[in-house]
């Protein structure tokens, strides 16, 4: 265990406030901080934990930045600088000298930018936008092309104020959805096929940041504004068993307020990459190398 130092700290108020995200590039941390900047760590010397950092990289911003995603493929990493006005995305390169590959303002957005993920299929960054200028009732996802530094298209989301973004399978993102200032909120099923939320799962939103194991099939939320009270989620897949058509299956799901279950009907994965879902299909969550077609309110149907 250690410490590594050298950051903006609370000082200067939560907007300006840091250290921020982490990420993982190869054998360094990139680390997002509250003066608009990213320090690039070496954190181990010789087998021993040094925490050296070996780059500092504006993003050319008056407030912090924040959540980041890694593009290992073009060797880009996109970070938010979710305060300044307007919020705006960058791309930085991660090979030596660390140039700075494009600044993008999101002028759609209303307030802060939120998580980002790595869509390698497509190769597109997908980033949370909170909520709109034009209808603060909705959200939405930010896709950005790291490959020309542009903004792609903004998804527009209804009923949803995504604060974290996760993908599950091959072409479905869960987003986090948050009804602030109220508790709770949907869990909605995002189809990059489609450009859609495609169904929204109830009470399963107010998380601030999500993980996926791919490997042990599972989801995990942290919902800081969960129904019920805080809670740590996890939604867990039956990766161990033969997946039937006729077999029905129960997805447990643990929260504040006890178990619950999402009754599904499991089938094989899909062959390509961005398969549209099927017609009478709601939703459709891949967790553990299976799609399983769950029962949720369908978004077609709001």
């Amino acid at each position: 265990m250690g410490r590594i130092t050298g950051f903006a700290g609370t000082a200067n108020g939560g907007a300006a406030s840091g250290p921020n995200g982490i990420i993982s590039v190869g054998a360094e941390l990139w680390v997002s901080d509250g003066d608009s900047t990213i320090k690039v760590i070496e954190p181990m010397t010789a087998g021993k934990l040094t925490g050296k950092i070996t780059a500092t990289i504006a993003t050319g911003g008056k407030k912090r930045a924040n959540a980041m995603a890694y593009d290992p493929k073009d060797h880009v990493v996109i970070v938010a600088n979710p305060n300044d006005e307007p919020p705006f995305l960058t791309l930085v390169s991660t090979e030596p000298g660390h140039k700075i590959l494009a600044k993008i303002p999101v002028e759609d957005a209303a307030e802060s930018l939120e998580r980002s993920d790595y869509h390698a299929a497509t190769g597109m960054f997908y980033t949370d936008v909170p909520i709109l200028r034009a209808d603060h009732s909705r959200g939405a996802l930010a896709q950005t092309d790291p490959k020309t530094g542009k903004l792609v298209k903004l998804h527009e989301i209804d009923h949803c104020h995504p604060h974290s973004v996760a993908l599950v399978a091959e072409a479905t993102m869960f987003l986090g959805c948050s009804l602030a200032p109220a508790p709770g909120g949907e869990l909605a099923v995002f189809d990059i096929g489609s450009g859609k939320a495609e169904a929204y799962v109830a009470d399963l939103g107010g998380s601030g940041d999500t993980v996926v194991n791919s490997k042990l099939g599972q989801y995990y939320q942290s919902a800081s504004s969960a129904i019920g009270g805080p809670a740590l989620r996890s939604s867990t897949s039956s990766r161990g068993s033969r997946c039937r058509k006729s077999r029905p299956r129960t997805a447990p799901i643990r929260s504040a307020s006890g178990l619950r279950k999402i009754t599904s009907t499991c089938r094989p994965p899909p062959r390509t990459a961005l398969r549209r879902l099927h017609p009478g299909v709601r939703t459709a969550i891949g967790l553990g190398g299976r799609t399983c077609p769950t029962k949720t309110r369908s978004a077609r149907s709001r």
